[in-house]
């Protein structure tokens, strides 16, 4: 499912008009990237964990021709699905 069908079904479920929910998302956004350079997790009750960490800068040398490549540090973010969701997932499968 792309952005356009996700937020379509998002609205037509929810009732609430395109330009407050376009809103309510980037709000939420937002909150998830400010926390995430923070290295602050997420916590979603019922959905899960968006938890971040700061990878740091490593050196790649390519084994064929020797080049080195310096890789920066940087912030990853993983979502860890919270048990609930998971079953509820699980329940809809079977």
């Amino acid at each position: 499912m792309d952005n356009k069908k996700f937020f379509s079904e998002l609205q037509k479920q929810s009732g609430i008009e395109k330009a407050l929910l376009n809103r309510m998302m980037d709000v939420t956004l937002n909150i998830l990237r400010e926390q995430g350079v923070n290295l602050k997790p997420v916590n979603i009750d019922g959905l899960g964990v968006f938890e971040s960490k700061k990878r740091k800068e490593f050196l790649f040398v390519n084994k064929e021709n020797g080049e080195e490549i310096l890789y920066p540090p940087k912030v990853v973010v993983r979502f860890v699905a919270d048990r609930s969701y998971v079953e509820g997932l699980k329940c809809i499968n079977n």
